[in-house]
């Protein structure tokens, strides 16, 4: 996949809104003028609503750093590896309650609104976040990642955003929630330090895959300094060589070679 690098401008002051940013929030008011309603948008789409499954519980630890991790050591990392359901935001106070300074993700994404929740959540508890190596952070997952104090990534890991999407046979009921969805899910991004330019990158029906690198054009990732880049490496080493995480629970057959052991 080519990299974003030379195609997204970087962000110096204020930026003004891109054409699809405008046409998006155009069509919010238009639907909402037209069907009178407002409709919860439960995912920024990924199909796993389909599955029967979908809700389940994601599968969470804790794992302690030893000694040995050096730089890292007595740091509590909180795994999450599942989709974002209703149970999740009980799931995480859990994991808040055993005092986790890291919160390392591998989702295929979930309830948007329950997602934004829980990045208030995360943003409070200054929790730092990570997604490790051939670990997978799409879609609503994005939005727990962005709410972290710090933001790190393995070279290895994957990250994917798209349109919103809410399983449903009435078709303006769909409509309203692609552009309701939509604005709230890039807006809930940029306004946790996600560039705008996600508005014009992201395909109207499609997914965009980010390596780590383009994440970091895009925003997602702090800007990667050589000295935060050894602190990424280390961190990401120690949990590697000292914790087994859960095994994930993907419902995509698309990704789920991003997830050993299922």
């Amino acid at each position: 996949m080519e990299g974003l690098e030379g195609e997204i401008p970087a962000r110096e002051g204020k930026q003004r809104p891109v054409p699809v940013r405008v046409a998006l929030w155009a069509g919010v008011i238009v639907v909402w003028m037209g069907l009178g309603l407002a409709l919860s948008v439960n995912m920024p789409g990924t199909p796993d609503q389909r599955s029967a499954g979908a809700f389940l519980p994601a599968r969470v630890a804790v794992c302690e750093l030893p000694p040995e991790a050096a730089l890292w050591s007595g740091l509590r990392v909180g795994f999450w590896r599942g989709v974002i359901g209703p149970r999740s935001a009980g799931q995480l106070r859990e994991l808040l309650r055993k005092d986790i300074q890291v919160l390392d993700l591998a989702s295929d994404g979930g309830d948007l609104k329950t997602a934004i929740a829980m990045a208030d959540e995360i943003e409070k508890a200054a929790l730092m976040t990570h997604v490790s190596e051939n670990g997978g952070c799409f879609s609503a997952c994005l939005v727990l990642y962005q709410a972290g104090r710090i933001r790190y990534s393995d070279d290895a890991a994957l990250f994917m955003i798209h349109y919103a999407l809410q399983q449903t046979k009435n078709r303006k009921a769909a409509e309203a929630a692609r552009f309701e969805g939509t604005v709230l899910f890039f807006e809930s991004l940029i306004e946790r330090g996600a560039s705008p330019a996600i508005y014009e990158n992201v395909p109207p029906y499609g997914e965009l895959y980010l390596t780590s690198a383009d994440a970091e054009a895009l925003g997602i990732i702090a800007s990667s300094s050589q000295a935060m880049q050894k602190k990424t490496a280390s961190l990401s080493r120690a949990i590697a060589e000292h914790c087994t995480p859960p095994q994930s629970r993907s419902f995509l057959p698309f990704h789920a070679g991003l997830y050993p052991g299922q």
